[in-house]
């Protein structure tokens, strides 16, 4: 759940991942972000209008000025994300939809398999539109993925650390945790409704 926690609050980007994907902690504390919960889990997009690239975007995309930025991330339960994102010069942009012509767009999948108590397995694919498999700009894109990928794992791994030291420590979800939220109550739903049907 850490992992898919990490994915439902991108409020750690301008912190974790200021080489690659993040861009300025100031413009991601401050970034737009509407929440749904879905019948399988949970959905936001969170929006950012004006604002400077950061640099995979700046390598991948060839942005030289500021961007808008759309991300739309969809939590399935138990344990898969599908995000689709849209990066265009500033002004050129939709809160409503990357399906734009030109920018940058990507979409990743997401998924972990439980492999012990306090270990699992992440397996993501990503694709970028337009561009072949083979092209510098993709393989660039999947590298600094791959390094923000590897900037994540230190930090679940703490988590998992802290939480084995002090296993009745509660979770503390604060108001943009609301995706987290969401996706925790899913996970919940779920689980109540295997031991019911095992109870039968």
């Amino acid at each position: 759940m850490f992992l898919i926690d990490n994915l439902m609050d991108l409020t750690h980007l301008g912190y974790v991942h200021g080489s690659t994907i993040g861009g300025d902690i100031e413009n991601q504390n401050v970034a737009e972000v509407e929440t749904w919960k879905t019948k399988q889990g949970a959905r936001f997009v969170r929006w950012m209008e004006d604002v400077p690239p950061p640099p995979t975007f700046v390598t991948s995309g060839g942005f030289q000025g500021n961007i808008d930025r759309r991300a739309e991330f969809e939590y399935i339960a138990p344990a898969s994300v599908m995000q689709s994102t849209g990066v265009f010069d500033a002004g050129k942009g939709s809160k409503e939809s990357i399906d734009l012509d030109g920018g940058l767009k990507f979409r990743l999948f997401h998924h972990a398999t439980p492999a012990s108590e306090g270990e699992f397995h992440y397996f993501f694919s990503a694709g970028v539109e337009g561009a072949t498999f083979d092209s510098p700009e993709s393989q660039k894109f999947f590298q600094d993925v791959l390094d923000a990928f590897l900037e994540d794992k230190l930090f679940i791994e703490a988590q998992q650390d802290a939480v084995t030291r002090n296993p009745l420590e509660r979770l503390l979800l604060r108001e943009h945790d609301k995706a987290v939220a969401y996706a925790r109550q899913a996970v919940a739903q779920l689980r109540q409704q295997n031991f019911a049907t095992a109870a039968e």
